[in-house]
């Protein structure tokens, strides 16, 4: 296992782990209540929401409203969201299928049901035995984290470059947060990692160098990126690559909208790569799954799946039509608005992805969010930056624009689906959490590479230097989420709430 797999399997399991039991019940990562209740009627057996009265409701224990109740009178009576009181009163409660109510899940269908499958299996069994609802609950945040860390380790094992750069997105403090919950962000993330790395992968074994090294060796390990090849990899026979690329494509498919757009990313290689066999086979490997991502979307979007956390701090009207009907009556102006809207956003959003790992913001100072977010990008185009250096030209340019063209969906999407006014007041409200796992993409598309090539910038690439900075990453991410712990637990420290 190579050090960063390390450092994903043991930082990231420890403190996920501390997240998924730490977190206050049902608050965890974002919109967790609505999730966990999709989540739990499937593992009785309800693979989708009933519509009951024109509202796609999932059936679930009473006892599971009696528990959030618990939790939210706590958290407004209290001085702090948790507290072994509260979670003694939460052990306490016996949940009985005899006695159900309906929840409104129509927000969960923007996701099919295998991105819930890894914390509905988890929450089988203690379903099964009538555990409390919060003991339930910990198990599914248990599933999801065990799924991300699987294909996260996974994706960084199968990297052909950048591996570094994807540790770092898997471990980003809000990442980890939302796989540690229930959420079909875990899935939707976790695979995001995988394409990506096969895409390196690909890329790497197609460059000249990797072309060449095949003709000689036959199929031997080969590395265009300027180190030594990844420990344990080889050129995959076709019929592997493109089980590997269409298995990891179908299951981002099958997750969260728009992030399966990245599939687009292997057909786009055939514009300077047309000739190599292996990526003829990924590009319709990635063909076929982005199609299934299409299908998938254009389902979901017949369904209301307004965000569950989006009105809550405001009353909007869901007019999709109304909303899309703008953006096509002037498009260049949506665009306009969307570049200016994002850019207003991410001091906010800076803020969110070190800070809010949950429904309250810990006490970190501001300047210290700006340094962590600043020194990971630093710290990502160092430790991989021969990898930076050789991706060049088109293949730069294909994360260039698919960064910012899955941006422009996510924030396209927010318009529709979680607005109401015509200037988007509320289309960046949740782009923070929608944008990190995208890490990885905008330091491939955008990190620039003329600091690495200035005099001295070897110095920073020695061993010596590379394990100061793998160091202080995990020191970081260990304050985020310390942090917000002390947020949860500690009498008189967490703020109001503030959501998403």
């Amino acid at each position: 296992m190579s050090a960063p797999q390390r450092l994903v399997l043991f930082l990231g399991g420890a403190l996920g782990l501390l997240m998924a039991v730490g977190a206050p019940g049902w608050f965890g990562g974002a919109d967790e209540g609505t999730h966990a209740m999709r989540a739990l009627a499937m593992a009785h057996g309800h693979l989708l929401p009933t519509e009951i009265d024109g509202v796609l409701t999932s059936t679930v224990p009473s006892a599971q409203s009696d528990s959030v109740g618990m939790v939210i009178r706590h958290a407004a009576s209290s001085t702090a969201p948790n507290s072994p009181e509260l979670l003694g009163n939460l052990l306490a409660v016996s949940p009985s299928w005899d006695e159900t109510r309906g929840f409104d899940t129509g927000a969960t269908m923007a996701a099919s049901p295998v991105a819930y499958a890894p914390s509905a299996l988890f929450m089988a069994v203690p379903n099964l035995l009538d555990a409390p609802p919060i003991l339930t609950l910990w198990f599914g945040r248990l599933g999801d984290l065990v799924v991300y860390l699987a294909l996260a380790v996974v994706a960084v094992g199968l990297a052909g470059a950048f591996r570094w750069t994807l540790a770092l997105t898997a471990l980003f403090p809000m990442n980890l947060a939302m796989a540690a919950s229930v959420s079909p962000d875990a899935v939707t993330i976790g695979s995001l990692l995988l394409v990506l790395a096969l895409w390196t992968r690909v890329w790497r074994d197609t460059g000249a160098v990797g072309a060449a090294a095949e003709e000689v060796t036959g199929g031997a390990t080969a590395d265009t990126t300027g180190e030594p090849a990844v420990e344990g990899s080889s050129v995959a026979p076709l019929w592997r690559l493109a089980a590997m690329v269409g298995g990891a494509g179908l299951l981002l498919a099958l997750a969260k909208p728009p992030y399966f757009a990245v599939l687009a990313a292997f057909p786009a290689l055939l514009l300077v790569r047309r000739r190599q066999v292996r990526v003829r086979v990924a590009a319709a490997a990635a063909t076929a799954a982005l199609g299934v991502g299409v299908a998938a979307s254009v389902f979901s979007t017949s369904n209301d799946y307004r965000s569950a956390g989006a009105g809550m701090f405001a009353e909007l009207r869901f007019q999709p039509d109304v909303q899309l009907r703008r953006i096509t009556d002037a498009p260049l102006s949506f665009l306009g608005r969307c570049i200016g809207r994002w850019f207003e956003a991410v001091p906010d959003s800076v803020q969110r992805w070190t800070r809010q790992l949950g429904f309250w913001r810990s006490d970190l100072p501001p300047l210290l969010a700006w340094t962590i977010v600043i020194g990971s990008v630093v710290v990502a185009m160092i430790l991989d930056a021969e990898d930076l250096l050789h991706l060049r030209r088109f293949c730069r340019a294909i994360f260039a624009v698919g960064t910012a063209a899955i941006l422009l969906a996510l924030m396209t999407s927010s318009y529709v689906y979680f607005d109401d006014t015509v200037d988007g007041v509320h289309m960046t409200e949740q782009i923070g959490r929608y944008s990190v796992p995208l890490f990885a993409m905008g330091i491939m598309g955008w990190a620039p590479r003329w600091p690495l090539r200035l005099g001295g910038a070897e110095l920073l690439r020695s061993a010596r230097a590379r394990q100061v900075m793998v160091g202080a990453m995990g020191v970081a991410i260990t304050v985020c989420v310390v942090a917000v712990l002390v947020q949860w637990w500690w009498p008189g420290v967490a703020g109001p709430f503030t959501g998403y």
